[in-house]
């Protein structure tokens, strides 16, 4: 410390005590009060000023939602999000979460892991059968069942695919040959939830060769499409799309099948608009699933006018 600095210090503790006079502590006072009550009224308005804005939102978001589409307008902006949602998703998709309030679609796949030969072999290192049997965990038919949903939902379809790998969620107990007692806990679980579902959609791949699950349409090649159903009322569900496909689509559609070799009825007799959707074969590639998917969308949306 500096003899200076020694020297200030030592005048400081030397120095007499300061009391200052009445005048000064009363107008003192009087300029701390003043000060406060204007801080005070300052803090008021501010807040007047945001409850005030606050209304006006509140306010302004009312007459657009009732000028310009009411609940439908709420539902519209929620399908956008969704969409937004959908289109940022990865080649595997999570498991979808409900977006929507009461979906009039439902989609699963009772064999999750089907697959398509020409998208698995562009993974390097990928080994396929000697059988020659497409099927993954990463490139599978729920891809298809998901782009059919955004597509619906694009069109403002309200539609909920769900994508439960069976096989992990049994672990060692997983049986293949009981693939249909497993999915139909959840449609049950989703009926349950939503009893306002309207159509419901097994969706799957054909195991035949590429010349017979291909066709032309507008020169390019898309996967052919057949409906699989048991029950009189959804043979008759089942009809309604596949002319819908003879006559946008001629061509497009192998047609309905209505009876198989095994008494199964895929889990249809739980709703009369139940069916099993196979599009394309193990040869196709997704790009040609997706564009028959994407003729189909536009059909179910047509279907759902009618009802």
């Amino acid at each position: 410390m500096s003899d200076q600095t020694e020297k200030i210090l030592r005048m400081i503790k030397n120095s007499p005590e300061i009391y200052p006079s009445a005048d000064f502590i009363h107008a003192t006072k009087r300029d701390l009060i003043e000060r406060a009550l204007k801080l005070r009224k300052r803090q008021k308005t501010i807040r007047s000023f945001y409850a005030g804005f606050l209304s006006l939102a509140v306010l302004i978001t009312v007459l657009w939602i009732t000028s310009f589409g009411g609940k439908e307008g709420i539902l519209n902006s929620v399908d956008a999000g969704y969409r937004l949602f959908s289109s940022l998703a990865v080649d595997k998709p999570e498991v979808q979460k409900p977006l929507l309030q009461n979906p009039e679609v439902f989609i699963y796949h009772s064999h999750y892991e089907e697959s398509f030969l020409p998208d698995m072999l562009k993974t390097p290192g990928t080994v396929i059968p000697p059988n020659q049997q497409a099927y993954s965990k990463d490139i599978n038919i729920t891809l298809v069942g998901k782009h059919l949903a955004v597509k619906l939902n694009e069109l403002g379809v309200r539609t909920l695919a769900d994508n439960t790998d069976y096989e992990e969620e049994e672990k060692q107990k997983f049986e293949f040959s009981r693939s249909y007692d497993y999915s139909k806990e959840t449609v049950s679980k989703n009926l349950q939830q939503y009893p306002g579902i309207h159509m419901i959609f097994d969706i799957h791949r054909d195991s035949v060769h590429r010349e017979q699950s291909t066709v032309k349409w507008n020169n390019l090649d898309v996967a052919s499409i057949k409906f699989i159903a048991i029950p009189s009322e959804n043979i008759t569900f089942a009809k309604k799309i596949n002319n819908k496909f003879e006559e946008l689509y001629p061509g497009v559609s192998e047609g309905v099948v209505t009876s198989t070799e095994t008494k199964n009825t895929y889990n249809q007799e739980m709703h009369p608009h139940s069916i099993l959707i196979e599009i394309g074969g193990q040869e196709n590639s997704l790009e040609e699933v997706y564009r028959t998917t994407d003729m189909l969308a536009g059909i179910i949306k047509d279907l759902l006018k009618q009802e």
